[in-house]
């Protein structure tokens, strides 16, 4: 299930926060202004996106196509640790109190934001994914 809604940041702009792997933008090639839509895990092998309606044509930078792949990896991990994330957590001292946190709870929802500079403005597009139930199937393991 991928949704998406409309937030304000402190200087009047917005930005999307979006739920899931599938994110969208607007194209900003003039006088079209559709949803260039992709996936945060396939965005790292093709190294671009293309509007389906003009055509436009949006490279990424090899530093943030490293991250996304990354990113990608830390998420098959999660999923892939998914069924002992309950028993194993992280104790914060608070006071005299000891607060136990499960790591399902803390790496479960990864809040992240994907900044892009697309024709001289900067968009973010923030999103939450959830490894244990967004991730796309594995094409192949390697030996």
């Amino acid at each position: 299930m991928n949704s998406s809604v409309k937030a304000r940041v402190f200087g009047g702009g917005q930005f999307d926060v979006q739920v899931g792997n599938n994110l969208e933008f607007r194209c900003k090639n003039e006088g079209c202004g559709e949803l260039v839509k992709f996936s945060v895990f396939d965005i790292s092998k093709n190294h671009g996106l293309r509007c389906a309606a003009c055509g436009k044509e949006y490279t990424l930078g090899e530093e943030l196509v490293r991250k996304l792949d990354k990113f990608e990896k830390l998420c098959r991990a999660v999923n892939e640790a998914d069924d002992i994330l309950s028993d194993t957590n992280v104790g914060i001292n608070v006071y005299s109190h000891e607060v136990r946190i499960p790591f399902r709870l803390l790496l479960t929802r990864l809040n992240t934001q994907l900044n892009l500079s697309i024709g001289g403005k900067d968009i973010q597009i923030r999103f939450r994914v959830s490894p244990t139930k967004d991730m796309p199937q594995a094409t192949e393991k390697k030996p």
